[in-house]
């Protein structure tokens, strides 16, 4: 029987994937008139994707963990947001993590949805190479974005419009959560 792993329940919560509105492997998008509220924006919001290619040991049977990626955000009424983004790749029993988790506050107004970092971290693991584990400090950033709602065949979606054009596309949380 083949072993289910609490990060394959992570990444497939929520699936099909949603991603960017560009991306090929994404439901279509539409976006929908005015723009969201502070209300409207609290609680919890993701985007996950994961890899259909598995490695089986052919001697033992096992296979290898999951390869995937999943972001998360979570905003508080009192103004903070929590964000945690996990990329998981494995191969030939070799599995590499990647967790980065940032805490920091929000403003929404008029000109758009900022978020300012406070504190800013990223765990690096690897079963097959012990140098590559590390927990550093990343630099903080402030970020800001066009916040819109959208309308997927699975429901209503926050995208959050880049200064650059792109879209950034999360449906609301109601499963596990990385952030917890």
């Amino acid at each position: 029987m083949r072993r289910i792993s609490w990060i394959a329940v992570l990444l497939t919560i929520g699936l099909p994937h949603v991603g960017t509105c560009g991306d090929g492997w994404a439901p279509q998008v539409t976006i929908l008139p005015g723009t969201p509220t502070r209300a409207e924006l609290l609680g919890e919001w993701f985007q996950s994707q994961m890899s259909t290619v598995e490695f089986a040991n052919p001697n033992t049977g096992s296979f290898s963990d999951p390869s995937g990626e999943r972001t998360n955000v979570r905003f508080f009424p009192d103004g903070s947001y929590k964000f945690g983004w996990l990329k998981q790749s494995s191969l030939y029993g070799c599995t590499m993590r990647l967790f980065g988790y940032k805490t920091g506050v929000y403003t929404l107004d008029a000109s758009g949805l900022k978020l300012q970092d406070q504190e800013a971290a990223l765990t690096s693991s690897d079963n097959c190479r012990p140098q590559w584990n590390y927990k550093k400090a990343v630099p903080l950033k402030s970020y800001r974005y066009e916040p819109h709602f959208g309308r997927t065949k699975y429901g209503v979606v926050l995208i959050l419009r880049r200064p650059d054009g792109k879209d950034e596309v999360y449906e609301r949380e109601t499963g596990k959560s990385l952030l917890n």
